[in-house]
């Protein structure tokens, strides 16, 4: 089993690496903003998968979940950590399943409402800046 660091799952494993060896956090940060994360982290590649993996999930749901990131994951925070959908992407999903349940249209419009709570808020996580830089994410 994998070991997390102090920040559980939420970890980073390369910061928990650097603290491991006995990094000072100023250093570990400094390495972690300098690393090529692109290429470290492959991005493109998780990105490819991670949006075959969506499509399967939406053929098996009948929703097109996949359409929907790609019109909007450059503009919109629609992930809050991994595992956790924002708002905009919870709300979406949300009504492509009470229409799927033949809902009334009076519930599936109750639940888009943009001012409804998300259970994940709490979970929200920073995007490393050269991540962000290499999707142009706003």
């Amino acid at each position: 089993m994998a070991e997390f660091g102090v920040y559980g799952e939420n970890g980073d494993a390369f910061l928990n690496r650097m603290l491991r060896e006995g990094v000072s956090p100023t250093d570990a940060v400094d390495r972690y903003v300098d690393m090529d994360i692109a290429r470290v982290g492959k991005l493109d590649r998780r990105f490819e998968l991670t949006l075959e993996l969506q499509t399967e999930r939406d053929q098996i749901a009948e929703i097109d979940v996949h359409s929907f990131i790609l019109a909007r994951f450059r503009t919109e925070q629609l992930f809050l950590d991994r595992g956790h959908l924002g708002k905009t992407l919870s709300r979406f999903v949300a009504v492509e399943v009470f229409k799927k349940l033949n809902a009334p249209a009076d519930r599936c419009a109750r639940v888009a409402q943009p001012n409804l709570q998300s259970f994940f808020e709490p979970h929200e996580h920073p995007i490393h800046p050269k991540v962000a830089a290499h999707f142009g994410l706003s």
